[in-house]
């Protein structure tokens, strides 16, 4: 398995805290989202990212080309 681990939480307050993304959600292009959306979304995206999406890079790792 992948020692890939996503920070979620880093990318919660650099996403709110820092870059102010909570003053352009449910405006405009962003009319659908709201925080508790977005904090989904990245959750799930970890979960993606290490397990599936890093457990196809374990043969390659071993094995390069």
């Amino acid at each position: 398995m992948s020692h890939y681990k996503s920070n979620v939480r880093d990318q919660v307050f650099n996403l709110f805290e820092v870059l102010g993304l909570d003053k352009a959600l449910g405006q405009g292009e962003y009319s659908e989202f709201d925080a508790d959306t977005v904090r989904e979304m990245l959750t799930e995206s970890a979960r993606l990212a290490e397990g599936p999406i890093a457990a196809s890079y374990v043969e390659g790792d071993r094995n390069p080309p």
